[in-house]
């Protein structure tokens, strides 16, 4: 197991922004020098347009060439892909990858050369598609996070665990197949309590009834561990991840549908294990039902796909087939449901449930 690290503490900014307001945040010290030079002539430019500053020019010609394009208006659709390049890009490779749920801010630590060296796989960074799927949940979270006992399958970073609990899940599972990510985890989601309690003034202390809960997010404990689809069984530990895939009401994959990396078939069956009707609140691993309520909501499982060329076959139709197989619906959510901004068209949700 990776020893754990300590994680200094860094700034925040919502990724979609794009003001230069946020220069404490910057970029990378190693950022590539045309990356940078790119996001600062766009930044540059947009507290142009806020500030209405009017530009110099060598002529009467040019002023009315500039006229007239300024009169011209910009497409929504140029917009938006201007502010997609904001969310999607600017934090990329920072050392700390800042992010807006509600009115909280975190930050996430990513490991930027961690897939390179092959210590942390694809897991030490935080994709767009997770984005996508934090700010889908952010939009619908009374109806689809409140009161939930979520697992979150290879989550990485930890960023969407985190976010479950601030749009107030019940309970959050946090967990990885690599040991390395695992701990990864455990401090992003230590050093996410801090910032997110110190707001609060919430107690950010373990939670003493699960040795596996590392700290308590508004309120939500938040527990982390290992577990490989495929390959472990799911952790025997009273009141973890065990219990709660006994008895889960939300399942969050972001990003992991890769089959280049990883099989499809092992993703779908603990998705399938995950959403076991236990509609009735009633459990056979000995633990205490009165600290998790029976659901009054039917189980999903929320994936983001982020679409990839493969070869072989279109993993989207894969998947489709092996959660037919196991009786379990996919439904594509519209875009006109995602949130305005952090929408794009090479990334799906899926929303899967248990045919009845």
């Amino acid at each position: 197991m990776t020893t754990p690290r300590t994680i200094i503490s860094s700034p925040q900014q919502d990724p979609g922004l794009s003001s230069s307001d946020s220069k404490s945040v910057g970029l990378p010290k190693q950022a590539h020098p045309t990356a940078a030079a790119f996001f600062a002539a766009l930044d540059e430019q947009h507290e142009r347009v806020k500030r209405g500053e009017e530009k110099i020019f060598s002529s009467d010609t040019q002023k009315k060439q500039h006229h007239r394009q300024q009169q011209r208006p910009v497409s929504a659709s140029l917009q938006k892909k201007l502010q997609c390049v904001g969310w999607r890009n600017r934090h990329s490779q920072d050392d700390f990858y800042p992010v807006q749920i509600g009115e909280y801010n975190f930050t996430v630590q990513q490991l930027q050369r961690g897939e390179v060296e092959g210590t942390y796989g694809t897991g030490a960074t935080v994709w767009p598609a997770a984005l996508v799927m934090m700010k889908y949940m952010e939009r619908h979270a009374e109806t689809l996070v409140k009161g939930r006992r979520v697992v979150d399958l290879g989550s990485g970073t930890g960023v969407t665990s985190v976010a479950a609990a601030i749009l107030g899940a019940a309970f959050v599972a946090c967990t990885d197949g690599e040991e390395s990510v695992v701990q990864l985890e455990r401090d992003n989601v230590r050093h996410a309590a801090g910032e997110i309690n110190q707001r609060t003034g919430s107690n950010i202390s373990d939670c003493s009834y699960d040795p596996n809960v590392v700290a308590t997010i508004a309120g939500c404990p938040v527990a982390v561990q290992k577990y490989w689809w495929g390959k472990d069984d799911p952790p025997k530990i009273p009141l973890t991840v065990d219990a709660v895939v006994a008895n889960c009401d939300l399942v969050l994959v972001a990003d992991c549908v890769l089959p280049k990396l990883y099989p499809i078939a092992p993703l779908v069956l603990a998705i399938d294990d995950c959403l076991v009707d236990t509609s009735n609140g009633s459990r056979d691993d000995g633990s205490d039902d009165s600290l998790f309520p029976p659901r009054q909501r039917k189980p999903c499982a929320i994936l983001a796909y982020e679409h990839r060329y493969y070869p072989d076959y279109d993993p989207r139709e894969k998947f489709r087939e092996l959660a037919t197989e196991r009786n379990l619906l996919v439904h594509t959510v519209p875009m006109g449901d995602m949130h305005p901004i952090y929408s794009v068209e090479d990334i799906e949700l899926w929303i899967v449930t248990r045919k009845t």
